[in-house]
Formats: structure tokens, C-alpha cells, sequence
């Protein structure tokens, strides 16, 4: 059975192996975990959700992600008139939810 240090995590951006327990890239600095960015505050405890290395937005609240803040992974350009903010939280350009794109 391996040990927990032979075990490897790549790099999103640039490629490197780091060891599994690593929190980000020794060769770009880059964070190896893609965790949501909503932060614990005053009224509620902050969401920290894992999420899959290509997500810009967290599946689990609709925060931008860890690699979106570090432009490591790019929104869906129909995202691109969503506004984020210094303290996590985001609104869309007309200030509620956009009708579904027609998928058809």
C-alpha cells in the first residue's frame, strides 16, 4: 500500500506533480484545491465546498471558486456581466437570476 507522500496531485495551471498533501504549486504558486471562496462572516458560516478542477463557480452556492480569484480557470462568457465583490459575494447584471439560454 502507498503512502500518503508518494501520493501525487497535479497542477491545474502548470502541470507539476506535488505531493497529495500540498496546498499549492512549489514551481507557480498556484492553490491545488479548487474550494469555494465564500468565507465564514458575522451571519453565517461560509460555504468552503470542493469543487471539480474546471468549475469558475462553486456547484454548491454560486461563489466564484479559488482557481476563478486566481485566473486559473475562465467563466462561461455568458458570465462575463456577473459583477463579484471584495467580500465574496456576487449579483447579476440586472439584479436577479438570468432566464435559461436555449439549449436547442
Amino acid at each position: 500500500m502507498a503512502d500518503d507522500k508518494d501520493e501525487k496531485i497535479l497542477c491545474y495551471r502548470c502541470g507539476y506533480s506535488a505531493d497529495k498533501g500540498d496546498k499549492h504549486c512549489v514551481l507557480c504558486g498556484a492553490p491545488l484545491e479548487n474550494l469555494c471562496m465564500d468565507e465564514p462572516g458575522l451571519v453565517h458560516s461560509g460555504c468552503g465546498a470542493k469543487n471539480d478542477p474546471h468549475a469558475a463557480f462553486c456547484k454548491k452556492c454560486g461563489h466564484p471558486t479559488l482557481f476563478h480569484h486566481h485566473g486559473i480557470v475562465t467563466p462561461h462568457p455568458s458570465a462575463s456581466g456577473i459583477k463579484t465583490f471584495p467580500f465574496g459575494g456576487f449579483s447579476q447584471p440586472n439584479g436577479g437570476p438570468q432566464a435559461p439560454l436555449n439549449q436547442g
